[in-house]
């Protein structure tokens, strides 16, 4: 039994994307509408996308041992190098991470992350370190709408500690979530 899309504003989509994506209310095929999304488990990403018309705000967000291996400030140089190579991998294949048809003539912006590491100082005493997360946001603009085309995944093959992962799509639609394990599986934007 899925869920049916909620109807939103025309407009307001990619503005509300990220409040949604990681502060709303789950709809993932399986679940029940209204509970929320496990804060964090290690293998499970979320990601959300937000689609008008011919652009689109992606957000990924993993627990940082997916990304580089730790979900601590690095203590060693070998760390701060693993940190860095999976953050700069991550940031490089964004586009190769959510696959869009070509045919739409997609570009994706410079991406924007953190891995709350070192947003805040005093970060141990304020936050879990044990759960660090890495978050990524990237707007994307098409040359064509994005209305009925698929979105692939390919995050599996590119961090394999990431098995699973929940997806929430937005859309002048309304809003339906699903969950792909091992890059198996579609979303129609």
């Amino acid at each position: 039994m899925g869920s049916s899309p909620i109807p939103l504003p025309r407009g307001r989509l990619i503005v509300l994307a990220g409040a949604l994506f990681f502060g709303a209310p789950a709809f993932v095929s399986g679940g029940a509408a209204g509970a929320q999304q496990a804060p964090h488990a290690h293998g499970v990403a979320r990601l959300g996308i937000a689609v008008e018309g011919d652009r689109a705000m992606i957000e990924l967000s993993a627990p940082a041992d997916g990304i580089y291996g730790f979900e601590h400030a690095p203590r060693s140089d070998a760390e701060r190098a693993r940190r860095a190579f999976g953050l700069a991998l991550l940031a490089n294949s964004i586009s190769q991470l959510v696959r869009l048809d070509a045919a739409l003539g997609c570009r994706f912006d410079t991406p924007r992350f953190s891995d709350g590491v070192h947003d805040s100082p005093g970060y141990g005493a304020e936050h879990d370190e044990s759960h660090a997360e890495v978050r990524i946001q990237v707007e994307v603009a098409c040359r064509r709408p994005l209305r009925g085309s698929e979105a692939r995944f390919h995050i599996s093959r590119i961090f394999p500690a990431l098995r699973t992962v929940d997806i929430q799509l937005i859309t002048d639609e309304g809003q339906r979530g699903r969950r792909i394990v091992n890059d198996q599986g579609t979303v129609t934007l």
